[in-house]
C-alpha cells in the first residue's frame, strides 16, 4: 500500500496554488451540488469532529491564511480538540483570512466548511458489521470517480466497485484489518501518480465523458446516454507536450472522540513539460514507468502516451548527463516515489 508514517505538521498542505483550488471547489460546490458534497445521516457527529480539528489545525499551522474563534460552552461536540485539549474551548467560527470567508460551526454545513481545502475528504465510519463505510464526503476533484457512486459503501465494495486490481485476493484482508488496527496517535500517508492528457482537475470529460452518464466499472459513459453515442476511445498521444503528470498525496488519521476516519486526498497536477527540467526527473520517470509490471502498465494508460514519452524522456535524461546536470551513475531514487 506504500504507507508511511505522517508527521503532525504535514497534515494538510497549503501553498501558493490555494486560493485557485478555492475557487475551483466552489464552483463545484455551487453546480454539482450534494454530488460532491454529501453526509449521510448518522454522520453529522464525526463531521463536526473532522471540521473541528481542521479547523484548529489550519489557524495553529497557517496563522495568516485561517483565523479561528472559540466558545466556551457546551454547544458543538461541548469540548475543545487535540490541539488545545478538552478545556481549550470549541471551534465556533473559522475565517479565510486573504478572501474574508467565514464560517459559523453551529450552522453551517461541517463537510461544506471542511470541504474549503486544496484537499478532498472522505470520513469512513465502523459499523455494527465491524467494516469501514464512507458515511460523508467532499470529493470535487476526484478527475475519475464520483462521491455518488462511493458513499454509503463499505471500504471492499468501494474498491471492487471501481475494478481496483486484485483487490480482493491480495489487498481486501489487509486493508479491513488496517483499518481496524489504525490509531488517533499514528496518522499515516501515501502517495500515488498517473498521467492525464487533459488540464482539468475536476473532472477528465475526453477520457471518461460527461460526469453525470459516468460508468465507474467501464469508465466510460454508460449504454443508452447521449454521451456515449458522441464519446470517442482516445487516441494514443503523440506530443508530450499534452501529458500531464497527476499526482496524489493521500492521509489518513482516526478522529479522537468519534473514532471516524478521515481520509484527505491532495492532488497535484503538473505538466511533464515542466517537471522534467528538474535535476534527474527525466531518467528516473522513464525507469519508473519501465518498471511497471502489465496489470500496472494497462491501469494508468500506459499505451497511450508511452511512444511518445519515453524516447523524449530518454533525450533529456542524456542532455542532462552531456551537460553535467547528473551524473551517468547517479543511483537516485526513481521518480517520484
Amino acid at each position: 500500500m506504500g504507507i508511511r508514517p505522517m508527521p503532525w505538521d504535514a497534515w494538510i498542505e497549503l501553498d501558493s496554488h490555494y486560493l485557485d483550488y478555492l475557487a475551483i471547489r466552489k464552483s463545484r460546490l455551487k453546480t454539482r451540488g450534494d454530488k460532491v458534497v454529501r453526509t449521510l445521516p448518522g454522520a453529522e457527529r464525526a463531521t463536526l469532529e473532522v471540521c473541528t480539528e481542521l479547523a484548529s489545525y489550519l489557524a495553529h499551522r497557517y496563522p495568516s491564511v485561517f483565523r479561528v474563534e472559540r466558545a466556551y460552552d457546551s454547544g458543538g461536540l461541548g469540548c475543545g480538540d487535540s490541539l488545545v485539549g478538552p478545556n481549550g474551548g470549541r471551534v465556533k467560527t473559522i475565517e479565510i483570512i486573504p478572501t474574508g470567508d467565514k464560517w459559523d460551526l453551529d450552522h453551517d454545513d461541517p463537510m461544506i466548511v471542511a470541504g474549503l481545502l486544496a484537499d478532498d475528504l472522505a470520513i469512513m465510519m465502523e459499523g455494527e458489521d465491524g467494516l469501514y463505510y464512507m458515511q460523508a464526503g467532499s470529493i470535487c476533484v476526484p478527475g475519475s470517480w464520483r462521491l455518488e457512486d462511493k458513499i454509503g459503501l463499505p471500504l471492499a465494495e468501494i474498491h471492487l466497485r471501481g475494478n481496483v486490481y486484485k483487490y480482493k485476493e491480495v489487498l481486501e484482508f489487509s486493508m479491513n484489518r488496517f483499518f481496524s488496527k489504525l490509531s488517533v496517535d499514528k496518522p499515516v500517508q501515501r502517495n500515488n501518480y498517473s498521467f492525464q492528457f487533459e488540464p482539468d482537475l475536476s473532472w477528465l470529460e475526453e477520457a471518461h465523458g460527461n460526469e453525470d452518464d459516468f460508468d465507474q466499472r467501464t469508465k466510460i459513459p454508460r449504454r443508452g446516454t447521449k454521451s456515449i453515442q458522441n464519446w470517442r476511445h482516445m487516441e494514443p498521444i503523440t506530443d508530450p507536450s499534452r501529458i500531464y503528470f497527476r499526482s496524489e498525496r493521500q492521509t489518513l488519521r482516526r478522529m479522537p472522540i468519534t473514532g471516524c476516519i478521515l481520509f484527505t486526498i491532495r492532488t497535484y497536477l503538473h505538466p511533464v513539460r515542466e517537471i522534467v527540467k528538474e535535476a534527474g526527473v527525466p531518467g528516473r520517470l522513464a525507469a519508473s514507468i519501465r518498471g511497471w509490471d502489465d496489470a500496472v502498465a494497462a491501469r494508468k494508460e500506459k499505451a497511450l502516451f508511452a511512444d511518445a514519452l519515453l524516447p523524449w524522456l530518454d533525450q533529456l535524461h542524456e542532455e542532462q548527463i552531456s551537460n553535467g546536470v547528473i551524473k551517468l551513475d547517479d543511483k537516485s531514487d526513481r521518480y517520484p516515489y
